[in-house]
């Protein structure tokens, strides 16, 4: 089995609301086409922002995401 995962932002000028928007609405719907090529598993949530460290890089690094995917392939 084979997991990707991969982080998502909207591009600048796209607002969250648009972004996923056009994410929930058109860019699941294509995904399901992957099933022909053996994806098994979609997940997505929105990320959640860290909490932690008052302006640290890595906490702004964290917050630069929107949204997390993860697809399940049964092999390779």
């Amino acid at each position: 089995m084979i997991r990707w995962m991969y982080l998502f932002k909207y591009p600048d000028g796209v607002s969250v609301e648009e972004g996923e928007r056009w994410y929930l609405g058109t860019h699941t719907q294509e995904a399901k086409q992957m099933a022909a090529h053996g994806l098994i598993g979609y997940r997505t949530w929105k990320a959640v922002k860290a909490p932690f460290g008052a302006g640290s890089r890595t906490q702004e690094q964290l917050n630069e995401w929107e949204r997390v995917t993860e697809l399940v392939f049964e092999d390779w």
